[in-house]
């Protein structure tokens, strides 16, 4: 089952910076096992392939999720990983701006925008991208890129379902013609 939207809000708004990255990156893990298990004919066969992280991404890279979405899916990894093996680590400019980078020009400006023009409550004074305070960019990126996750897995979802509508269509047109 794939995690909600409030889940995810409650983790970026009260765990500490480990906890975020941490839980987060498993959000992000769930949202790609539920994409393959979508899109794969035969998903319960995964279990039985040992795929981290890096390699279920690029799984779901070549089952048609998009760029625009793995390049910063790869990216929260870089950020998990480098929490996982350093206990002093934190959430600094290099990792967000790294991160921030590894959108697609349009989602970028859609979180600009989104939060210059809106005047979200977690940053009503914002009047520019780097007015916001690195948590706060975090939890912006976090969010819209769950968001396009959670968009791709619903498309994906339809189209099976429409093919499926239409291998039955066919079946029927021939069992009647």
């Amino acid at each position: 089952m794939l995690d909600s939207f409030e889940n995810l809000l409650e983790i970026l708004k009260t765990e500490d910076e480990i906890g975020k990255v941490i839980r987060t990156h498993i959000h992000f893990e769930n949202a790609i096992n539920h994409f393959l298990f979508i899109a794969l004919e035969k998903p319960q066969n995964l279990t039985n392939v040992k795929l981290d992280y890096y390699g279920k991404t690029n799984l779901a890279a070549c089952l048609g999720l998009h760029e625009d979405i793995i390049k910063p899916l790869i990216s929260i990894g870089k950020i998990r990983n480098s929490f996982a093996h350093n206990l002093d680590n934190k959430i600094d400019a290099d990792k967000i701006n790294n991160f921030f980078n590894s959108f697609s020009n349009k989602s970028k400006e859609e979180m600009i925008q989104n939060c210059i023009n809106k005047k979200k409550p977690w940053f009503p004074e914002a009047k520019s991208w780097k007015d916001i305070a690195i948590a706060e960019r975090f939890f912006v990126m976090c969010f819209s890129l769950f968001g396009e996750i959670r968009s791709a897995i619903t498309v994906l979802e339809f189209n099976k379902k429409e093919l499926q509508l239409k291998i039955e269509l066919y079946d029927l047109n021939a069992k009647f013609n």
